[in-house]
């Protein structure tokens, strides 16, 4: 898998080089049966491979194209499956809520609250509470909302403890948005999370890793549930269905990866 990163790389390269919605829509393909095949290996990826990809699907989670902005989510919801999902959660953090592009931070935030529903609070640092803090804050109303969905998740497993995470220094304005919110929480009742859903995987009508197939059986919904059974490393996996060379070899009987590399071929001459 020695070109991994270099295939990312080349994709992204193309996607922010082209305008064309097509293109793009076709290597958002290519990139879910790519990953649908990585998963059915149980390979997991280096991190100079990961953060070329997620870090690229984060800013494409705001794009204006409503499906292309949903395909780009739930890839990058689906990099738990490849990637320690804690080190993901920093990933997102850092390119999705840091991001620029206020639909890119939306989303993100949406992602992260999702990930805390299903895995609870320990991923999230006094630095992550401050990010979130300022984004209740913000001007935007979906970066604020999402925001405010990522503390009543949190509220959900810290109850009142949460206030002393925040601080003193809380903004006005937010401490009586987030005071409403609470309420809210609370008037519901306790919480029935359920931990075997992964991120992105809830009720809501999004959707996530689930609806990318196959990759769900090979693995669980929830990112931090470790597979077992077979006693045999994700890269001696790889390498018995890929031949010795251990290369991302495109022309396996055995990969899911050929149908979409004809596609975009066939795309590019177009």
């Amino acid at each position: 898998m020695e070109i991994l990163d270099i295939v990312f790389k080349w994709g992204n390269f193309r996607m922010s080089d082209s305008s064309n919605t097509k293109l793009v829509g076709a290597f958002f393909d290519f990139y879910q049966k790519l990953m649908n095949f990585l998963v059915s290996q149980e390979y997991q990826m280096a991190e100079f491979e990961i953060v070329v990809l997620l870090g690229t699907l984060c800013d494409k989670t705001g794009q204006n194209i409503k499906i292309m902005a949903e395909k780009a989510r739930q890839l990058a919801e689906m990099c738990y499956q490849v990637y320690e999902p804690k080190q993901c959660f920093k990933m997102i953090m850092q390119h999705g809520v840091g991001s620029k592009n206020l639909k890119a931070v939306a989303e993100s935030l949406d992602m992260i609250s999702a990930y805390v529903k299903s895995n609870g609070v320990d991923t999230i640092t006094k630095k992550d509470f401050a990010v979130f803090l300022e984004k209740a804050n913000s001007g935007d109303k979906n970066v604020r909302e999402n925001s405010l969905r990522v503390f009543a998740e949190v509220y959900k497993v810290l109850r009142e403890d949460i206030w002393r995470l925040l601080g003193k220094d809380v903004n006005v304005k937010v401490k009586g948005l987030l005071e409403q919110r609470f309420k809210q929480v609370a008037a519901q009742g306790p919480s029935t999370n359920d931990s075997s859903i992964g991120p992105g995987n809830n009720n809501s009508s999004r959707g996530g890793p689930s609806a990318l197939g196959k990759s769900n059986g090979a693995r669980g919904l929830n990112p931090t549930a470790k597979s077992g059974g077979a006693s045999r490393g994700p890269q001696q996996d790889m390498n018995s269905s890929m031949g010795r060379s251990g290369g991302l070899k495109f022309n396996s009987s055995k990969g899911m990866a050929p149908a979409a590399v004809d596609d975009i071929t066939e795309k590019l001459k177009n």
